[in-house]
């Protein structure tokens, strides 16, 4: 798995993909998120310093503390689908994550199928479910997370 870090209002922001996108989309996918600022959306990480590191779960267990949001969807491997999971800072909208995470995978040259969850994660378990993208957590996202990132 791959991590990235930013610091944002004096608050570090965590984000964990899948190893197989690139350090430079991670990047790219994090510096345009946007934040809810007043009556408009902007991008506040543009001129940020992003970190990117790659570990395992257990190296990162000690930033993956509490409750994050996360989104799951079918990323094309020919000849198979495979579940990919995205784990990110409760801050931030699960439909911007999604824009975020497709533009990652087109970067990639990996193209998605199709959302398949997204909710919340605390401790690998999996719950709840996107207002945002109107979409539940399903009952094997645990799994899909623990396959994901170990």
């Amino acid at each position: 798995m791959k991590a990235a870090q930013v610091v944002y209002e004096g608050e570090t922001l965590s984000f964990f993909f899948p190893s197989i996108f690139s350090d430079t989309s991670i990047i790219d996918a994090v510096k345009y998120i946007k934040f809810h600022s007043g009556p408009r959306w902007e991008r506040k990480l543009l001129e940020q310093e992003i970190s990117v590191k790659e570990g395992s779960l257990e190296q990162f267990k000690h930033v993956l503390i509490g409750e994050f949001k996360y989104i799951a969807s079918y990323i094309k491997d020919e000849p198979t689908n495979i579940k990919c999971m995205l784990v990110f800072s409760k801050k931030i909208n699960h439909d911007d994550m999604w824009e975020r995470l497709s533009d990652a995978i087109y970067e990639n040259d990996l193209l998605y199928d199709s959302l398949f969850s997204a909710g919340f994660v605390n401790n690998g378990n999996c719950f709840g479910r996107s207002e945002s993208l109107d979409i539940e957590s399903h009952k094997d996202d645990s799994e899909i997370y623990r396959t994901t990132f170990t």
